[in-house]
């Protein structure tokens, strides 16, 4: 059990982190953007995906030729991990840059909170159009995750051989998409 003064310095060094690593963040995104021309960004988020089942990670077989060339065309991440196992806390982590104590969302059934600035809120204003379109019900409007986008598509199509309307296969995502 850790006394007051532990957990105080704990907290301390927590902010401090979390402060050092928006201040570089902001710093990168800002040097970064102002010297190219990049226009298009596109976050792929592909929930319970394991990368090494990824060819552009290195599985064997080319199980997805899509993602690879985008990949070869843009920036594969390599070292990414996630703030918590739970789908709704670590998209919120992705569209803020914080960790879940700071965006409020903890668990699936949190709200994403309004009181937060999002990556699509950021663009914005640097001439992004922003779209999302996500194939699960836990990251609906319903909960607040549509903030900030210019078009944001979470209405999933009732299937015939579905019994449920909460998700949608990546196909008909990638169809929307196009």
């Amino acid at each position: 059990m850790m006394g007051p003064s532990k957990v105080k310095k704990w907290v301390v060094l927590s902010i401090l982190s979390v402060a050092v690593v928006l201040i570089g963040t902001t710093l990168a995104w800002k040097l970064f953007f102002k010297k190219t021309s990049i226009r298009h960004i596109i976050l792929i988020s592909i929930d319970t995906c394991r990368s090494d089942y990824l060819s552009c990670y290195g599985y064997p077989r080319k199980t997805t030729p899509n993602i690879d060339q985008v990949a070869q065309e843009g920036v594969l991440f390599e070292n990414v991990i996630a703030p918590v196992p739970m789908t709704r806390p670590s998209h919120a982590s992705m569209l803020t840059g914080k960790l879940p104590f700071f965006h409020d969302v903890r668990l699936n059934s949190d709200m994403f909170g309004d009181f937060n600035l999002t990556l699509q809120e950021i663009l914005k204003p640097n001439g992004y159009t922003t779209s999302g379109i996500v194939s699960s019900f836990v990251l609906s409007s319903k909960f607040g995750f549509n903030q900030g986008f210019d078009y944001f598509n979470d209405h999933f199509e009732k299937r015939a051989d579905r019994s449920h309307e909460d998700d949608r296969l990546g196909e008909e995502a990638t169809r929307i998409a196009n």
